[in-house]
């Protein structure tokens, strides 16, 4: 019995052990090489259970909550001059009414809110157009506009941890591009749920029998399609960097198909509306429609979450964690990234583009991109956005030393200060350029031509087909 008991105990330990090291997998991502024993089955199912983890990490570590409350509050204050100008192009298309029927559909159960946002989209609208002040009044509804998409992007922008944003040129033209797509989803919707309870065609599936069953199914999944495919189209297309039409669908599907549960079980049981009712009065409608409001948004920033995790997987690293990376590591990423450039450029292969080397060096973008911008800052590096995209050296190989890419980092940023100038502060500046001078003249210090060159020249007496002397093709120059 007592060996029986250890048997069963050693088992429950393995079982443990087993479960703590998928469970670290799961949120440490940089343990990848510990995957590289595992079998098959056991590292898609880390991959698979990772992206939901890494997103619920990302949604708490991003201020999810705040950014959603923060949105609420700012597209409330929009909703109205954004509904406009969705019916002022809606009935340049003739879809009108379809846009009113889509907003009904999508307020369902609180059919007072959408009658009072209608009528006073309307009134806007129409006070927009008329009288003296018709140009200020269109102006108002594009800033709008240009307002609640432009805390969407951010929101996005931060969960990607892209610090760049669009331009008000690009911002303008972007965005009234994602508003014109608005009132045609609308009515691809709305025309989906007309035709569900159309008689006519109801009799046709009828006379199709299991065939009609079948087309009605596919039928009833359009509507939830459409929004799908919207939701995916704002989570690649708002972000101000590059996402994959892949990950993009992923966060979308997930993201609209959370919106579309949510929206039904919120109608089914109509949350706290009894003990609203009896609290607000016939105000219990404007409390009811915030806290839906606040959900949505909660959902749409999660579904963005799993874009991000499913996008980098292989290479997640928490961006909010991102200034507490150490300088040497920033100057040895810099260096990696340089070399790994810089070989491209001498074998006249296709340039690195951010996406590219994000994977060679098991990076996120969001990390990689801020060295890589300081390196173009600083002159080591150019982005050749004709033709072959991606980055070349800025230099000749042979000006460019180790020191000269740590140097670039170091540059990055202003003396902001005036330090006070006495002996001490002379002679701490004579030594620390005693010892740049050393490092200079260092041995080690070399310039990256000379540094590839014996590396270059094996991968090309391997491969015949590589370019005689690593020097660079005509064709990846930049113009």
């Amino acid at each position: 019995m007592m060996i029986e008991g250890k048997n069963v105990l050693g088992l429950l330990h393995a079982l443990f052990r087993s479960f703590r090291t998928f469970g670290h997998l799961l949120v440490v991502p940089h343990l990848d090489p510990e995957l590289a024993g595992r079998s098959m089955g056991f590292v898609f199912l880390v991959k698979f259970f990772r992206v939901p983890v890494l997103a619920f990490r990302g949604f708490l570590e991003d201020k999810c909550l705040l950014r959603a409350g923060a949105l609420t509050f700012s597209s409330m204050m929009s909703i109205v001059p954004v509904l406009a100008l969705a019916f002022a192009m809606a009935k340049g298309f003739g879809l009108q009414g379809i846009l009113e029927e889509f907003v009904y559909q999508n307020l369902e159960g609180q059919e007072e809110i959408a009658n009072k946002l209608i009528e006073f989209s309307k009134a806007a609208l129409e006070n927009a157009r008329g009288g003296l002040i018709a140009g200020f009044g269109i102006l108002v509804l594009l800033w709008a506009l240009i307002s609640v998409l432009g805390n969407m992007e951010h929101a996005f922008n931060n969960i990607w941890g892209t610090r760049k944003h669009r331009a008000i040129s690009r911002k303008f033209t972007d965005y009234v591009s994602i508003a014109l797509i608005f009132p045609l989803v609308a009515g691809l919707q709305t025309t989906a749920n007309a035709l569900l309870v159309s008689d006519a065609v109801q009799e046709k599936f009828v006379h199709l029998g299991l065939v009609g069953a079948y087309m009605q199914s596919l039928l009833k999944l359009a509507p939830g399609v459409f929004l799908c495919i919207a939701v995916s189209f704002i989570y690649v297309y708002l972000p101000n960097t590059k996402v994959k039409l892949v990950s993009g669908l992923l966060g979308g599907t997930i993201g609209g198909s959370l919106w579309i549960v949510t929206q039904k079980l919120y109608l089914h049981f109509q949350i706290g509306v009894s003990r609203n009712s009896a609290i607000y009065g016939t105000l219990a409608a404007l409390p009811l429609f915030l806290l839906w409001l606040h959900i949505s948004w909660l959902l749409i920033l999660f579904g963005a979450e799993i874009t991000y995790a499913f996008q980098n997987v292989d290479a997640y690293r928490p961006v909010k964690f991102m200034p507490r990376i150490s300088m040497r590591f920033r100057g040895l990423v810099a260096l990696r990234a340089f070399h790994a450039i810089a070989k491209r450029f001498l074998l006249g292969e296709r340039p690195y583009s951010r996406e590219e080397l994000a994977r060679e060096l098991l990076l996120p973008e969001a990390v990689l991109d801020s060295i890589l911008a300081s390196m173009v800052r600083q002159h080591l590096l150019i982005r050749v956005v004709n033709g072959a995209k991606g980055y070349l050296p800025a230099r000749p190989l042979k000006q460019i030393r180790i020191k000269s890419v740590l140097d670039a980092l170091n540059a990055e940023g202003r003396d902001v200060f005036t330090l006070r100038e006495d002996e001490i502060m002379a002679e701490l500046n004579r030594r620390v350029g005693a010892i740049e001078a050393h490092a200079l003249a260092a041995r080690e210090n070399e310039d990256f031509e000379t540094l590839l060159q014996a590396e270059c020249a094996s991968e090309v007496s391997s491969s015949p087909s590589l370019p005689l002397g690593c020097s660079p093709s005509p064709s990846h120059l930049p113009e």
